[in-house]
């Protein structure tokens, strides 16, 4: 295991081996984990709140759904941030 991946473990940014019990995982492991969930969720809520307030004529496509259905899949926090950055127009003056 290198030194990098040995990091992410034991911030519970990787979990080696299979499914793992609450229970077995390390306090750092543990804080990692809902330092992750938080903001991941937190991304989303901000993409989701701003894809809301947009009127259609500034998000890139016209149309907000495949934009909602991108931020939805928050793997990682891509879909909201895929939206944050390339999904939308500037405002207009």
């Amino acid at each position: 295991m290198s030194e990098r991946t040995g990091a992410l473990t034991s911030w519970g940014v990787v979990l080696p081996g299979g499914k793992r019990a609450w229970q077995d995982l390390t306090g750092r492991q543990r804080v990692g984990i809902v330092i992750r969930a938080c903001l991941q969720t937190g991304l989303m809520i901000v993409a989701a709140r701003d894809l809301v307030k947009r009127p259609s004529g500034e998000v890139r496509g016209g149309n907000k759904w495949p934009w909602a259905m991108a931020i939805a899949v928050n793997y990682l926090g891509i879909g909201p941030i895929a939206y944050l950055v390339g999904g939308r127009r500037p405002r207009a003056g």
